[in-house]
């Protein structure tokens, strides 16, 4: 019984200690990773009534690189304006327009290309 309780209050004591995490994670990585999640696209319309601020324009860029990958989708041109914008400062983006470049129309190393413009805009808290 006495060497159970001593078992016991040993490991509680190593459990009460101050330990430190040393991690290779970068916190600027991870912030920049989760961004896009904070700016919501918004149609103009949504804007009206609104207290906002234009911060400027943004594009945003996908391309298929080899032609065993997906195709260039118009969401991840989209989610790349979003993260541009949260860069400036944005919480919001009005897409203006995307379009679809194939073949030699795409940017050189690309097979397929989707370009998005957008407005990115600071909402204003009510």
């Amino acid at each position: 019984m006495k060497k159970g309780l001593l078992l016991m209050a040993l490991v509680l004591t190593g459990c009460a200690s101050d330990y430190q995490v040393n991690t290779n994670l970068d916190k600027d990585r991870i912030a920049g990773y989760f961004a896009p999640g904070q700016v919501h696209i918004v149609g103009s319309d949504a804007l009206a009534g609104q207290q906002y601020r234009i911060l400027g324009m943004v594009t945003g860029e996908a391309c298929q690189e080899a032609a065993n990958l997906p195709p260039a989708q118009a969401s991840d041109a989209r989610t790349d304006a979003r993260a541009k914008a949260a860069k400036m400062g944005a919480n919001a983006v009005v897409i203006k327009q995307c379009v679809s470049l194939n073949g030699g129309d795409a940017a050189p190393g690309c097979l397929s290309e989707v370009m998005c413009q957008a407005e990115a805009v600071k909402i204003e808290a009510p």
